[in-house]
């Protein structure tokens, strides 16, 4: 009978695998299986383990595990170690015997240790229950104290924004992206991204805004004609248009460029080859 580790060699070099792969498949590292190819059995975990580890290496890569198992119990036999004996307790030894079923049991436990643990659980319920008659005055002493001095609410007045024309905000709401608030022009865009996103937007002709919008925050920007807008991420911010939401103009990474009047938008490049200008992004 051919030895495990040569068999075992064998049928991984047909695999074509290296000990290195071998090891990523199977968890088992490269020199516990080193070891099991050369028979130095010594070197890995003693008892079941070491059946465990060929089992594993012989299903990996293809081979009968159980009669692997089998020819390596037959090589390499497991050898039981008893246990050490245990001496009897001298108390246990003495206490009488408990007949059960046609058998006879000794007390496991002495009853001077049994009684101890009976005064250590009494001793645990009576301080559990003094503590909860002295701690509810407190409670609710220090319950009356907050309600005394607790302020009356005020609520703050609004302060009213002397720059009605662009406005960011970046909500404290992590859940979901704020939507932007509505300005008072009549051409209006709003921005809530979802994901970082770069915009590039012009008013009437003027450059007005050129920035990065991190994940959940809002922009809202106006005009009196026309806007144009360059979006670097069309996944990942939603928008509305003249307060009307349009959702996602594409997919994440993609660049789209829209023109916005105060009859809606249209997309002037990103969407399709044919819907392309070849006009500048700018």
């Amino acid at each position: 009978m051919a030895l495990i580790g040569e068999r075992l060699r064998k049928g991984r070099q047909q695999k074509g695998l290296t000990l290195e792969e071998l090891a990523n498949q199977t968890k088992i590292g490269a020199r516990l299986l080193s070891a099991i190819e050369a028979e130095e059995y010594d070197k890995l975990p003693g008892g079941v383990f070491r059946k465990s580890f060929v089992r594993q290496y012989a299903r990996a890569i293809g081979l009968d595990e159980e009669e692997i198992a089998r020819d390596f119990e037959a090589q390499h036999p497991t050898v039981e170690v008893p246990l050490p004996a245990v001496p009897e307790d001298p108390v246990v030894r003495h206490l009488p015997a408990v007949i059960e079923g046609g058998r006879t049991w000794k007390l496991q436990a002495s009853v001077s240790s049994f009684a101890a643990v009976v005064a250590v659980m009494l001793l645990c319920s009576i301080i559990y229950a003094w503590w909860q008659r002295s701690g509810e005055p407190q409670a609710q002493q220090l319950s009356d104290m907050a309600t005394v001095a607790a302020p009356p609410r005020v609520d703050a007045a609004p302060v009213p924004s002397s720059q009605p024309m662009v406005l960011d905000t970046a909500e404290a709401n992590r859940d979901a992206p704020p939507a932007p608030e509505a300005l008072a022009t009549p051409v209006q865009i709003g921005f809530a991204a979802t994901e970082p996103t770069w915009l590039a937007v012009t008013a009437d002709g003027q450059r007005v805004f050129t920035d990065t919008l991190s994940a959940l925050q809002t922009k809202a920007l106006g005009a009196s004609e026309t806007m144009r807008v360059v979006i670097g991420n069309a996944g990942g911010v939603e928008i509305t248009v003249n307060g009307q939401p349009v959702g996602k103009l594409g997919e994440s990474g993609d660049v789209r460029v829209i023109e916005v009047s105060r009859d809606g938008y249209r997309i002037v490049r990103g969407s399709s080859p044919a819907a392309d200008s070849g006009d500048p992004l700018f």
